[in-house]
């Protein structure tokens, strides 16, 4: 079979994993701006084992049996495909509950979910008066380019977040839309990460808990077995998920409060990361669970280990400039790294393109015990050769805590 990845630069390891079970993986990502070609971008996934690089994603309709679109873009792209016949994995138009928040909100709304408290508002200049009487609340739009999730703590502590938000957004900030959303007291922020065909969940589904900008601890449990207050959002919203043509990866976070209701905080509609990179390899029949839901088909997963856990590698180089890695042979296949160059000495590179981030891939590690997987991803990351590369190991216990105190709570999760 054959395979059309269409990616943006951050799910080259997707395209790489799906060559270990398809005899042709082409990739394609976009490479014009502003009318010229970026040479990062034409090169980016080249040389890569597996892999064929193509120009044009038009250039291979003919020769596909399959697409998949790694990120939430694109919807009218991927019915397209579908028209065609052509079996698509992808969230389809189901891309707007992770692009529009407002839209999410609404749809939390009538679907019966419970909803924090928040408010919107329109324009740079009412969100800074707004904001000079909040203190303690979080920060959303709908551009994860341009401004990711802020936590606000006050006027005196945060003000600087308006200076940038001017200088970054520019004339545009004027006309964004923006949430500002009242704390939740939480216990914890477990999640699911699965496919979703039509709104229906494999009977297994990947679980855990995110560590914010630093890794996940995740285990794989019966979709039923899950706490409630997580499979309530998935109960819910799955009618809304088979309207909308959902046939892909479906990740979210949700509060468990004091109060012991479940608040979706945030849905991802496509690869999550974390944990999309643990889950490559976690799930041993990936490529035919891909196969499946592109067909409209409910996956069986099938796993070696219970638990994974995946920690984020970063870099300051890479805000500046590309990043050289030199990995271990052994461990390649549990090494994620995104804008992806292979030079041909076998030096990896992230490469840097667009927008500046320090966040350049990530480590993976398995087990029969979360232990296990926690020294086999902290292994990994020890063993990586670089110039300032590193992950927050820190960050594990956090994620230890976070589960004890699901567990404290009465609530039957995996601890």
């Amino acid at each position: 079979m054959s395979l059309l990845c269409i990616d943006y630069g951050s799910q080259i390891k997707f395209a790489q994993r799906m060559s270990e079970d398809f005899k042709v993986v082409f990739y394609w990502n976009p490479n014009v701006l502003d009318g010229f070609q970026d040479v990062k971008d034409v090169k980016l996934a080249e040389g890569i084992n597996g892999i064929i690089k193509v120009k044009e994603w038009a250039s291979v309709v003919g020769r596909i049996d399959i697409v998949c679109f790694t990120d939430c873009y694109e919807p009218e792209l991927q019915q397209y495909f579908r028209d065609l016949d052509i079996p698509v994995f992808g969230s389809g138009y189901g891309s707007r509950i992770e692009t529009d928040r407002l839209y999410l909100k609404q749809i939390m709304e009538s679907v019966g979910l419970p909803i924090g408290k928040y408010e919107v508002v329109e324009g740079i200049d009412f969100l800074e008066y707004t904001l000079k009487e909040k203190e303690n609340v979080y920060i959303k739009s709908d551009n994860r380019g341009n401004f990711e999730t802020t936590k606000w703590k006050n006027w005196k502590l945060s003000k600087g977040e308006i200076r940038r938000m001017r200088r970054d957004m520019g004339i545009f900030g004027m006309n964004e839309r923006y949430i500002i959303e009242e704390t939740i007291d939480a216990i914890a922020e477990p999640g699911i990460d699965a496919f979703c065909v039509d709104g229906v969940f494999p009977s297994i589904v990947g679980t855990g808990v995110e560590l914010k900008d630093a890794g996940f601890l995740g285990t794989f449990m019966y979709y039923n077995e899950l706490p409630k207050q997580i499979r309530d959002v998935t109960d819910k919203m799955a009618p809304i998920f088979r309207d909308l043509g959902y046939r892909g990866c479906f990740s979210n976070e949700v509060i468990i409060g004091k109060d012991k209701d479940g608040y979706l905080l945030d849905a991802t509609c496509r690869l999550p990361n974390p944990p999309g990179d643990a889950m490559l390899n976690a799930i041993t029949n990936y490529s035919e669970c891909v196969i499946n839901v592109a067909n409209g088909i409910v996956p069986v997963l099938q796993y070696k280990h219970k638990y994974f856990c995946q920690l984020i590698l970063k870099s300051d180089i890479a805000k500046i400039d590309d990043t050289p890695l030199i990995i271990p042979d052994q461990y390649k296949k549990y090494v994620a790294v995104k804008n992806l160059f292979i030079d041909n000495e076998g030096t990896y590179y992230y490469s840097r393109r667009g927008i500046c981030m320090s966040e350049i891939g990530s480590v993976s590690g398995y087990g029969n015990t979360l232990k296990e997987a926690i020294e086999m991803a902290t292994e990994i990351s020890e063993s990586i050769e670089a110039e300032d590369a590193h992950v927050d190991a820190d960050c594990l216990k956090d994620g230890i805590d976070a589960l004890k105190k699901i567990a404290r709570a009465g609530i039957n999760y995996f601890l």
